[in-house]
């Protein structure tokens, strides 16, 4: 039996894949993306700190993980996982 995806996150991977850009971001969430940047980079909105713990960096450019912001936008809390290599708490979504 394939393991449950929900409706947002079959969405997101079939529009945009796996990472999605800022500007990708903004698009889905209806907001510009100066407000979404600002939002991310102040936190003071609770789903600007989910996001901002979704980013992921490849070299000098910011993306975010399809599965956690599905889960932000579906309201679902992501499992936080110890990476023992790092020693910090890494969220990720199980699959």
């Amino acid at each position: 039996m394939p393991p449950l995806i929900s409706v947002t996150y079959q969405y997101l991977l079939d529009h945009y894949g796996p990472l999605l850009t800022m500007k990708h971001l903004a698009e889905v969430l209806h907001t510009s993306y100066g407000g979404l940047r600002m939002d991310i980079v102040r936190g003071n909105h609770p789903l600007a700190v989910g996001l901002a713990s979704a980013q992921r960096r490849v070299g000098r450019r910011i993306y975010f993980d399809s599965g956690q912001v599905a889960a932000l936008l579906d309201g679902v809390p992501a499992p936080v996982i110890v990476d023992s290599a790092a020693g910090k708490g890494v969220s990720r979504l199980s699959r």
